[in-house]
């Protein structure tokens, strides 16, 4: 009998540490309820993630969905100013501001003009400055970072501008938004200390796939998709589906979405300045305030759509929801997320680095909620849908040190219907804990199983968030 109760524990020591390495070497886990938020793959959500809607972000009661309106392509401002006068217009009447994103390449930052737009409330984002299609052609890794960060730095000379996003050139035609972009280029900081927050490259698709959406909205009316046919070739892969949601790349980028079509890929379908571009995007964003998320769009000043289909798309958009959409610029964006899901913190520190902020489905209810794990504040916030307000229970965890070094803290779910587990090792500490009702329930046995050759793991080593001895293991 003793020899079979060893036998047991340790079998169920071996099923507990291999599920521990799992939870280790995966890039995105979701076993059971939790998921890991912060793969380099820009890809990776989907209309059965966790959700983070935009009344858990606004700050503002009664609003349901966000309209950003955002513009590529500026050199030269005559042109946008013409273009968008009558838009801008158009937005001062709701609130009395103009609420649009204007994404740039090279320009002169002393033009008036800029005063006149950012004094009216747009934003002027990066898109480059030599707008390459696409950013790692022929294989000059060095050219794309100084385009981007070389952009960065001379939108921030302009005065009073605080550029937050960015945008891949050509991300609406080709697959130009690689993985190697948000892994190696976006998190770094520029010559002059400027470093961004977001991005919108990535493109979303609205399907039928999504049961809890009317058939009327997804299909068109020869009963064919509505959006996925705007996908400009066969092999068009930087998409996702039914998920128009801000979402976390890399622990250091948010990723707002951008809802196809965007006007070129609707000139390429069926011509320029064609109405069913105009009520496909209406329909779009009649999904958007259903799914409560975000209408994010792509939008030129080169003939492909007028500026009067523009406001149409607007009064749409007011005359139907009022006060349920709210317009905002990527720089409203970034602040109202800052100040109304993560307490006055960013994804990213002062100096630019991971500030150890993570979103999580803590309790399985698939909305996401918010781990700060930081030396200003341990604590995790719970969303609350049916009260529409955040639950506040401190927390033993940290995601950084004081040093700023991460601790490679993971989590996950080991048993079917149990709660979150959280663990990590470092060569200066370690830890494991499970999500309790009130808050976190120390659980150091998950972390003492998890050795390899009778030696400790690290979830990190110099800060690399990896395995520090899978090769010997036989792990590649």
């Amino acid at each position: 009998m003793s020899s079979h109760k060893s036998s047991k524990r340790t079998q169920a020591s071996f099923v507990l540490q291999w599920f521990v390495l799992i939870l280790l070497f995966a890039e995105c886990v979701s076993l059971q309820s939790a998921t890991d938020l912060s793969p380099n793959n820009p890809f990776y959500v989907n209309q059965s993630f966790p959700k983070l809607t935009t009344p858990q972000w606004i700050g503002e009661e009664g609003v349901e969905a966000v309209i950003i309106l955002a513009i590529d392509d500026l050199r030269t401002p005559e042109k946008f100013e013409s273009y968008l006068r009558p838009i801008l217009e158009r937005l001062k009447k709701i609130d009395g501001r103009a609420p649009v994103s204007i994404y740039c390449n090279a320009l002169q930052p002393d033009h008036l003009q800029f005063q006149t737009w950012l004094n009216e409330g747009l934003s002027l984002e990066v898109h480059t400055l030599s707008h390459p299609c696409p950013l790692l052609a022929k294989g000059n890794f060095q050219s794309a970072v100084n385009t981007v960060m070389g952009g960065i730095d001379l939108l921030n000379t302009i005065p009073g501008n605080r550029a937050v996003a960015y945008r891949m050139p050509c991300c609406d035609s080709i697959n130009s938004p690689s993985p190697r972009f948000y892994s190696e280029i976006f998190p770094q900081i520029s010559a002059q200390g400027n470093f961004m927050e977001i991005d919108s490259s990535v493109m979303c698709l609205f399907t039928s796939d999504d049961k809890e959406l009317p058939r009327e909205l997804v299909l068109d009316a020869a009963g064919k998709e509505r959006y996925t046919k705007y996908v400009p070739f066969p092999s068009f892969t930087t998409t996702i589906k039914n998920y128009p949601y801000p979402y976390i790349i890399n622990n250091v980028c948010w990723e707002f979405p951008a809802l196809a079509p965007s006007d070129w890929e609707a000139q390429n379908l069926h011509g320029v300045n064609n109405e069913i571009t105009v009520e496909d995007w209406k329909r779009a964003l009649d999904i958007a305030v259903i799914k409560q998320g975000v209408f994010t769009w792509i939008f030129h000043p080169h003939g492909w759509i007028r500026n009067d289909q523009v406001n149409a798309l607007i009064d749409y958009a007011t005359e139907t929801y009022g006060g349920r959409i709210k317009f905002l610029t990527f720089e409203e964006a970034s602040d109202r997320l800052k100040d109304n899901l993560l307490d006055g913190q960013s994804l990213r520190n002062a100096g630019g680095n991971d500030a150890g902020i993570r979103l999580l489905d803590a309790n399985g209810d698939g909305y996401l909620d918010v781990l700060l794990g930081h030396e200003n504040e341990r604590a995790m916030r719970i969303w609350q849908p049916s009260k529409q307000e955040y639950r506040t229970v401190e927390s033993p965890l940290n995601v950084v040190t004081k040093s700023g070094e991460t601790t490679g803290l993971k989590h996950g779910v080991f048993w079917a219907n149990g709660p979150v587990a959280f663990l990590h090792r470092t060569e200066n500490s370690e830890g494991a804990w499970v999500r309790s009702e009130n808050g976190f329930e120390e659980k150091g046995s998950l972390i003492s199983e998890l050795r390899c050759g009778g030696k400790p793991v690290q979830t990190v080593l110099k800060g690399s968030g990896r395995w520090s001895d899978r090769s010997r293991c036989g792990w590649r």
